[in-house]
């Protein structure tokens, strides 16, 4: 099962072969969006990050999806709230996206060297396009 945090209107979830697709947004006229693409697809809940570990209906998922709204945070911040996720729910893979310093308009730049802090980078595909790269990390 794959759960994507910040899942906007279900795009990438969607996108995806898994038998069981939870999507979550803080946004809930974003989820209500997504419903009504994907409901067939997907689960979609009205979660915000703070709140995920306690709200989350579902007790176990393998595959953790937060990308493109993660520059929103600090880095420890952010890894503090992965490691919640990954103490409570025992996700074996996290697959994020870092953006480059050498790109404006983010709050925060997370780099390699951080995302390395958070497990074994199982595959990596650097500079997608400008700005971003995306990690899938094994947390185990």
């Amino acid at each position: 099962s794959v759960v994507e945090i910040g899942c906007g209107l279900g795009e990438i979830l969607a996108r995806i072969d898994s038998k069981n697709k939870f999507g979550v947004d803080r946004e809930l006229a974003v989820i209500d969006a997504a419903n009504h693409l994907y409901k067939k697809q997907c689960q979609f809940y009205g979660i915000d990050l703070d709140d995920f570990v306690a709200e989350f209906p579902h007790e176990k998922f393998e595959l953790l999806i937060m990308v493109n709204w993660v520059h929103e945070i600090p880095w420890l911040d952010l890894k503090q709230k992965i490691n919640d996720i990954h103490a409570k729910f025992h996700n074996k893979f996290l697959l994020i996206d870092a953006v480059s310093n050498t790109v404006e308009g983010f709050q925060h730049y997370h780099n390699e060297e951080q995302i390395r802090s958070l497990g074994d980078i199982v595959d990596m595909r650097k500079n997608l396009d400008e700005a971003r790269s995306v990690y899938l990390i094994n947390l185990d």
